[in-house]
């Protein structure tokens, strides 16, 4: 997390990206770097290295917004019904929409609402929070299946949606060293301790 002191496990995390991940998604920390209307109280610039290596992944099109797997809408914070496009309502779709690069006028508005609103939960004006600052307590979408984060817990939590469960993934805390991850499409969940 940017604006922590873990800029050496930032740092980490991008260059071994791009060995190893396909598609890294941005959070709420990391396109702070990128747009000054996501800082938050503390926020401070990555070092070098870091920037440079998210840099390299967004000119190949592997940070991006949101992904879609296996029936699946895989974004940071989750999306709420708030600001879903006027689309066929296909994760693939949704997807599609959040990272393309241009827009017509209204529809940019709508798409900057959906990624940066922050919600009165998370100390914002909004009264939903987009894909980066959702809260895992305000509602979520339900008419496909998502996996995020943002919203710690001790466990992975399920939301029931007509075809399956959706998940949230944050079980890490500042000072447990947890990560939770979900292998798909067997929904199998593992956990690491580092």
């Amino acid at each position: 997390h940017f604006g922590t002191d873990n800029s050496t496990g930032d740092k980490l995390c991008y260059q071994h990206a791009w060995k190893w991940i396909d598609r890294v998604l941005w959070g709420n920390h990391d396109y702070a770097v990128v747009e000054s209307r996501s800082a938050f109280r503390g926020f401070r610039q990555p070092q070098s290295e870091t920037l440079e290596a998210m840099i390299r992944l967004r000119e190949a099109d592997r940070l991006q917004f949101a992904f879609a797997a296996h029936g699946f809408l895989l974004t940071h914070a989750g999306l709420d019904t708030t600001y879903l496009p006027k689309l066929t309502l296909d994760p693939v779709e949704v997807a599609e929409w959040f990272n393309r690069p241009g827009h017509p006028c209204n529809e940019k508005r709508l798409r900057f609402s959906a990624v940066l609103a922050i919600s009165t939960a998370r100390g914002g004006l909004d009264r939903v929070g987009g894909i980066l600052w959702r809260d895992a307590t305000e509602p979520l979408y339900k008419g496909f299946r998502q996996v995020f984060g943002h919203s710690s817990d001790n466990s992975v939590r399920e939301y029931e949606t007509p075809t399956g469960p959706s998940y949230c993934l944050d079980i890490g805390q500042e000072h447990n060293g947890r990560l939770a991850a979900i292998h798909l499409p067997s929904e199998k969940i593992v956990e690491v301790k580092v």
